[in-house]
């Protein structure tokens, strides 16, 4: 059995949650659950959560922790010394990846709408102009949310791998040895 088969069912119900969450957003009168940062930061402590418990699982509570010290290659105090400085930043890198997860899925989904909003506020801007004016607004910006709604559907289908590959490389890295 490879060790990738006890977490994979974990990662797989992530990317079909993302990827599903996303894809709701592209339906009118439905939002992507994954807009909201209460979800992507869900999201986020379930990754941070499943590495940490893989991790132990794999290790033990203290190997798990002991695997956030790099091997500096230094013997004596000097190794002591640098274990102590490093260990507290390394745990932090440890919660930073994670909190980074959340907030690279949020901004990505809500950039999106943002940038759509924004397309259909010129619409009822150029209506308060001369009718000429709000027809080629109102068709650019028609065409301008065409063309970022094939590239949302492309950045939906994107997210969800890029969130799941990244909780792979970090439950990954917290089960073996480095």
């Amino acid at each position: 059995m490879h060790p990738a088969d006890k977490y994979l069912p974990f990662i797989w119900s992530c990317f079909f949650y993302i990827l599903f969450c996303n894809l709701l957003g592209a339906v009118p009168a439905l939002g992507s659950a994954t807009g909201n940062i209460n979800v992507t930061g869900a999201l986020a402590l379930t990754a941070l959560l499943a590495s940490f418990g893989y991790g132990v699982q794999a290790m033990g509570v203290g190997g798990f922790f002991a695997n956030l010290i790099p091997n500096t290659g230094m013997t004596g105090a000097g190794a002591i010394a640098m274990s102590c400085l490093m260990f507290p930043i390394e745990l932090l890198g440890f919660l930073i990846k994670h909190t980074i997860l959340a907030l690279r899925l949020f901004g990505n989904i809500m950039g999106g709408h943002t940038a759509l909003g924004v397309m259909l506020a010129f619409i009822g801007q150029a209506a308060k102009g001369n009718l000429a004016l709000w027809g080629v607004v109102t068709l650019g910006s028609v065409l301008g949310q065409i063309g970022v709604g094939i590239l949302e559907l492309l950045v939906a289908v994107l997210q969800a791998y890029v969130f799941s590959f990244l909780a792979t490389i970090f439950i990954s890295g917290a089960i073996h040895k480095h």
